[in-house]
């Protein structure tokens, strides 16, 4: 009886623990698809405010940020540059801990250097510079 009682206890340990996970992927998605349509609405004159907003209400150690990677990576391959959103983003990396700071770094280096409004300013170098020191070299 122990044991049986023992083999239930483990199997609903794990169909919760799998049942989280793929609720958590549901989420994660959920919130990527999220800022896909405030993407979407790039010609709006709020968009800049939308999506800066959007990316505040996320921490980027939550797990799932990696949704803001997307985000850059899509704004850089369609050159938009949202009002504001570059120095928000350079404010984000020097916020973020080191275990995240380095692959979001990345990203937004791309960004910035896809960018034709403006070379990189004196702070966003220290930002690149600060990141690097912290960086693996698996990621650079």
């Amino acid at each position: 009886m122990y044991y049986f009682s023992s083999i239930l206890i483990v199997l609903a340990i794990l169909t919760s623990s799998n049942t989280y996970a793929t609720d958590f992927e549901v989420d994660c998605k959920s919130v990527e698809d999220a800022a896909l349509s405030i993407l979407a609405n790039h010609n709006d004159d709020t968009f800049a405010y939308d999506l800066i907003e959007y990316s505040k209400s996320y921490p980027v150690d939550n797990d799932c940020y990696r949704w803001q990677l997307v985000i850059l990576n899509d704004l850089r391959k369609s050159s938009l540059e949202p009002l504001g959103y570059r120095e928000y983003i350079f404010d984000r990396v020097d916020s973020a801990g080191d275990d995240f700071k380095a692959e979001l770094m990345l990203h937004v280096f791309r960004y910035s250097l896809a960018s034709t409004s403006k070379e990189l300013s004196e702070q966003e170098w220290r930002t690149v510079k600060a990141s690097l020191r912290v960086s693996s070299e698996m990621t650079v």
